[in-house]
């Protein structure tokens, strides 16, 4: 089913080369196969410059962005979603387990093998501060609690709540 939907959404895009939904739909598409990130990435980038308001091309990117571990560049874009709908659930969800789950630091390859290093060390490491890590948690769980304001039965933001 994944091959065709990509099939049918490559026509699209073919018909429709600058229409932003249809590259971010394509997007969405290869993104969850292993290793076509850097493609959905750029097909995000190319609706984004034809659209750059366009919500869904800017929340996916900050879910690729975000998968890669680049923290600060996926702030930013989930920053910019919810600049354009306040209410965009994805995103909220999505940036709140960016707060509350950073990628670990660069230097995690002293932990590699073993069990991740506790979140606070996390910070320690990457040059934090506990409270930054306070005010980043508590970012994430206000984002949560707008989430489940909006859609008190969304699964993803119950258990994102939960953890």
């Amino acid at each position: 089913a994944g091959a065709e939907a990509e099939r049918l959404l490559r026509r699209a895009t073919e018909q429709m080369p600058l229409d932003p939904d249809a590259l971010c739909s394509l997007a969405a598409a290869v993104r969850r196969e292993e290793g076509r990130e850097p493609l959905a990435e750029l097909l995000l980038r190319q609706a984004l410059r034809r659209s750059p308001d366009h919500l869904q091309s800017t929340s996916h990117l900050a879910m690729v962005l975000a998968g890669r571990g680049e923290a600060v560049a996926a702030e930013g874009a989930f920053r910019t979603a919810l600049h354009l709908d306040p209410a965009h659930l994805p995103s909220l969800i999505s940036y709140a387990a960016l707060l509350a789950d950073p990628p670990p630091p660069s230097n995690a390859s002293l932990y590699a093998g073993s069990i991740p290093p506790p979140t606070h060390l996390v910070t320690v490491l990457t040059g934090g501060s506990v409270e930054e890590e306070r005010r980043r948690v508590a970012k994430a769980d206000s984002l949560l609690r707008t989430a489940l304001h909006l859609d008190p039965d969304n699964v993803r933001g119950l258990v994102a709540r939960g953890k």
